[in-house]
């Protein structure tokens, strides 16, 4: 008596054994069929197609009345003024000037130089990139149709069905 139930117990062992074993790998199926469809989701992600829009803007800079950085004077010339009594000399400094910012810079130079007004034209091409992502979702229930044949205990006849239907593979 002792003897059979030490065998019932080592084929009750042997039976969960296998049924871990088969739990363990259905679950390693579930997590490689899980990480192929991330897989698959990630490529396509990466191969969705692309649409690229360029955007070319031209902004107008306007400085009125802009104020000089430096200013030194490059050289002196001469002018000579003839009058009736004697010839005087007058010595005319030639300045330069430099005005600056992020935007522009700009050197003037000449007899008391000044820069009234400057325009400066910035272009901004500015990129757009689109991607267009689809997702389907994989049903696995759904209501079809289906041709066969059946039985009615005599005779197989075709048949036309419809019903409740559990996909198991779909193309």
């Amino acid at each position: 008596m002792k003897t059979k139930l030490y065998q019932y117990g080592a084929i009750l062992g042997a039976i969960l054994c296998l049924f871990i074993v088969i739990n363990a790998l259905s679950q390693k199926n579930k997590l490689n069929r899980k990480y192929s469809q991330l897989q698959a989701k990630y490529e396509e992600l990466l191969n969705a197609p692309k649409d690229t829009t360029y955007i070319t803007t031209i902004d107008t800079l306007t400085e009125v009345k802009p104020v000089y950085i430096t200013k030194r004077i490059v050289e002196k010339d001469s002018i000579i003024v003839r009058d009736t009594i004697k010839d005087v000399e007058i010595v005319v400094p030639r300045e330069e000037k430099v005005y600056a910012s992020d935007d522009y810079r700009a050197v003037i130079s000449g007899y008391q130089p000044r820069l009234d007004t400057m325009q400066v034209y910035k272009t901004t091409i500015t990129e757009t990139v689109t991607k267009h992502i689809t997702h389907t979702r994989n049903r696995r229930f759904g209501i079809g149709v289906g041709i066969g044949a059946s039985y009615d205990g005599k005779k197989v006849r075709p048949a036309i069905t419809a019903g409740v239907q559990y996909n198991l593979i779909a193309f």
